[in-house]
């Protein structure tokens, strides 16, 4: 398995994974790396409807580095991923700069520090997957 090998203390591995495949993966997951192996599998969903403070986004930041440097697998859906990425520019444009900031940079720590392994490529590839939101300026 792509994930077995591509974990490390170095990255931590993100699984992205289809809504509908979600809960056959997590299951499989949890039984092969978590119950042979006995490796720790998160999932964090996201929206960008969750207010999040600067305290709570360092608090995230800790948790991924421990998850990280156990070798913890990641679960997460296109869906969230491309929320996070627009939340913290939200967060920007609504005045609420220190939050903004600190999402900023933990998706830069998400860029630098997460391998992504893709399930079902073709179909995760595929552009209806794409979100577009609009920006209030």
């Amino acid at each position: 398995m792509v994930v077995a090998i591509a974990a490390n203390t170095n990255q931590l591995v993100r699984v992205i994974i289809l809504k509908q495949l979600a809960n056959a993966i997590l299951e499989i997951l949890l039984n092969r790396l978590g119950g042979l192996l006995s490796w720790r599998i998160i999932f964090l969903p996201f929206s960008r409807s969750v207010n999040l403070f600067t305290s709570q986004l360092g608090e995230l930041r800790q948790f991924l580095d421990r998850s990280m440097k156990i070798g913890a697998v990641m679960l997460a859906q296109p869906e969230h991923i491309l929320s996070f990425e627009l939340y913290g520019p939200d967060q920007c444009l609504r005045e609420a700069s220190h939050e903004g900031c600190a999402a900023i940079d933990l998706q830069n720590w998400f860029d630098n520090h997460v391998c992504d392994v893709l399930d079902e490529s073709d179909e995760l590839l595929n552009p209806k997957y794409q979100l577009i939101y609009t920006i209030r300026l």
